[in-house]
């Protein structure tokens, strides 16, 4: 059977089926338009809110690396970095060695440790008289690492000073500034081996908190420099240093109760470089010597004379046991302490008057000054 076309009829009815699909999809945009409004906003505001994101963190980072930059450089240029890397060649461990019996045999091992700060670079080294005392043998380790033998050349307990000599020719020494100039407030470093030798070169730093404190030791009265620079026993010995990288002290007394916090003491250099130099010279500290046994005395005020050393200053004087003594020259005295301090003064073989009170009477001595070095 022979099937007839029609192509008008077919353009027909796709043009009816093209309509319909235009008419549907208009209805679809018109639907979905607030839809695709809403879509397209949010896509916008999450892709700019991630570009600002990043543009944000970019400026952070640089803004991060420029201040870790500039971090590393204040670093550098703190002046502690480079007071400490010029000083610490001239800080040295000091081992203080004793002999102990083990399974019967004498052995020879570390008593005690303390600093030390280079003075010559010949081989003399500052160091205190307590980290030295009763050593039956001495050792210096240098910044380096490396170790000497080292003998005391002079030692004085009143000052709390020793020197220490080794065999090396090429030490670097201290640069020594004046600590007269010193001014409370200024910046403070130390450097030592605060609790031994694992912990050499050590450097703390605080400030200058009193210069010429007065403390008394036992019956003197010596001038310090306060700090409140970290110091600790094994600091003993080492430096005290401004904040021009000058040595100003040498660390000694530490005082440390639940009191006292922060509180730590230097021997001014001026105290003890004419210490130092003549204890190489001599070995010991020459110091006028009245020949007396001494308490204080209430009432009258003043220095009761307890004992006289035979031969001795005053045994060669008119001074008597029962004496009170009340005035050194023009000087008043009214314990052993400041009798101590204007003793001092004076050189052996100086010519004084002392006034004594006996028997409720005032008399004046003349009295020429012994030598001691103790």
């Amino acid at each position: 059977m022979h099937r007839t076309y029609y192509p008008s009829i077919w353009r027909y009815k796709d043009m009816k089926i093209k309509s319909k699909v235009n008419k549907l999809y208009k209805e679809y945009v018109k639907g979905n338009s607030n839809n695709i409004l809403l879509v397209v906003c949010i896509s916008g505001f999450i892709f700019g809110f991630f570009l600002g994101y990043l543009l944000v963190e970019s400026d952070n980072m640089e803004q991060l690396q420029a201040l870790e930059a500039s971090s590393e450089k204040d670093v550098k240029q703190d002046p502690i970095v480079k007071i400490a890397k010029e000083a610490s060649p001239s800080i040295v461990v000091v081992k203080n060695k004793a002999y102990i019996q083990k399974q019967g045999q004498k052995i020879l091992t570390d008593r005690g440790i303390g600093s030390g700060v280079v003075y010559k670079k010949d081989g003399y080294i500052i160091t205190n008289q307590h980290v030295v005392r009763g050593a039956s043998a001495i050792s210096i380790v240098l910044d380096n690492g490396e170790e000497y033998e080292g003998r005391i050349i002079g030692e004085d307990a009143k000052t709390d000073l020793a020197v220490i000599k080794i065999d090396k020719n090429d030490l670097k020494r201290g640069n020594f500034g004046n600590s007269d100039d010193l001014k409370v407030g200024e910046r403070a470093i130390a450097i030592g081996s605060p609790i031994g030798q694992e912990f050499s070169g050590s450097v703390t730093s605080g400030i200058i908190s009193a210069t010429n404190r007065s403390i008394n030791i036992g019956n003197r009265k010596v001038n310090l420099i306060q700090t409140d620079a970290a110091i600790n026993p094994g600091n003993s010995g080492g430096a005290l240093i401004n904040e021009n990288g000058e040595i100003v002290g040498i660390n000694s007394l530490k005082i440390a109760s639940s009191q006292i916090e922060g509180m730590a003491f230097a021997i001014p250099i001026n105290t003890v470089t004419p210490i130092v130099d003549e204890l190489i010279v001599n070995g010991y500290i020459k110091r006028p010597w009245l020949g007396l046994g001494l308490k204080n005395s209430k009432s009258p005020e003043g220095v009761y004379i307890g004992g006289i050393s035979k031969n001795g200053p005053a045994d060669k004087s008119n001074l008597a046991v029962g004496d009170i003594i009340v005035k050194i020259n023009t000087n008043r005295v009214r314990s052993t302490v400041e009798l101590s301090s204007i003793i001092e003064k004076y050189d052996p073989n100086d010519k004084i008057k002392v006034t004594v009170k006996r028997e409720q009477k005032e008399m004046q001595i003349d009295l020429i000054l012994g030598e001691t070095s103790k």
